[in-house]
């Protein structure tokens, strides 16, 4: 009897060890595609600084790549179709010296999110601008899709309402009086994500922070992921929507934020990537705009705008919220004036 017990013993030893070795190698496998992925994107993103974009382009994205939106897709939308089309020069011409700094990268599985600032000098047209000679410094964040070392998927979003602030110049208005805007893609409300991932648990900080980003877009999270009262970050390092807040400011309107001017307002949520402390989300804030947005008057229309985020965590502590929000867009959908970005400029 001894033997057969010890012989049962031993399988089972065996079969623990098989499945730690299988463990282990699953998990290297994953740490060596993230970090070949990022690889793979610090040099595409790179790339686009020099002459040699065009070639490294066709390295490292697939042959059926879709770019489901552009850096600056307002400003080239805008420009589509218009008199402005003709006049626009290529990208690289009208900004100029171009580089790009990658601030931080999360990787998971096969996806990629990246926050980075472009910077330049205004040299050409640009969809319309003509030539400021000024230089720009903006955000900018992207979230690419890759597959065996090379990117199927980009998706874009530059800060541009900061780029025409530092130009100091308004969107240029249309001859056929359309005010077009980047549209949005496929996503779900953020409370359909939040019931996935209960439905799912895992038990890994990745997972607990994802969790309750997930819990900060939905309407109605269960209790105990979220402080009962308050803000759920220390700190917001960038404010979604800020320049649009800062003109609001300068019109004491400074607090009728998103919330109060789309009360029905439902978050939907496209992509939440998480690596280490950090979780990216891209996002649209959707819902019909009935009350006044920093001063701007409520046009009843309805919008889908993206946001994308960066949340820092130590811990258990959620420590910062970093926001870039699609300022323009947001102007563009409601049918506000194109200078309102300068209202501090044109009132007492």
């Amino acid at each position: 009897m001894l033997p057969i017990v010890m012989q049962m013993r031993s399988s089972l030893v065996l079969a623990l060890i098989s499945v730690f070795v299988a463990g282990g190698a699953s998990a290297a496998n994953a740490v060596t595609e993230q970090a070949r992925n990022k690889t793979v994107v610090t040099r595409y993103l790179n790339s686009l600084d020099g002459s040699d974009g065009p070639a490294v382009a066709r390295q490292v994205l697939s042959p059926g790549y879709r770019l489901l939106r552009a850096e600056f897709s307002n400003l080239a939308i805008n420009a589509k179709g218009s008199q402005f089309e003709k006049t626009s020069q290529p990208l690289a011409q009208a900004l100029a010296d171009r580089s790009t700094s990658i601030v931080r990268m999360i990787a998971e599985g096969d996806r990629v999110a990246v926050q980075y600032r472009i910077r330049g000098r205004h040299k050409a047209n640009l969809y319309g601008i003509a030539a400021t000679g000024k230089e720009i410094n903006i955000d900018a964040g992207a979230i690419f899709k890759l597959a065996d070392g090379r990117i199927t998927e980009g998706w874009f979003m530059a800060d541009e309402a900061g780029l025409l602030l530092q130009l100091g110049v308004t969107l240029p208005a249309r001859s056929d009086g359309l005010r077009p805007s980047a549209p949005a893609g496929d996503a779900r409300p953020g409370d359909e994500v939040l019931g996935g991932l209960l439905a799912r648990p895992v038990d890994s900080p990745a997972y607990r922070n994802t969790l309750r980003v997930a819990a900060y877009k939905s309407g109605h999270p269960p209790a105990g992921i979220l402080p009962a009262s308050g803000s759920p970050f220390a700190k917001i390092s960038r404010h979604g929507f800020t320049h649009l807040a800062a003109s609001g400011t300068q019109l004491g309107q400074g607090d009728k934020a998103t919330p109060q001017a789309f009360p029905a307002r439902v978050d939907k949520i496209e992509s939440l990537i998480a690596e280490g402390n950090l979780v990216a989300i891209q996002f649209q804030v959707t819902g019909t705009n009935t009350k006044t947005l920093y001063g701007l008057p409520p046009s009843n229309t309805q919008v889908a705008v993206y946001e994308f985020a960066i949340m820092t965590f130590e811990g258990d502590a959620w420590t910062d919220a970093w926001f870039l929000g699609d300022d323009l867009g947001m102007l563009q959908q409601l049918g506000g004036p194109p200078d309102f970005w300068f209202i501090s400029k044109t009132t007492p």
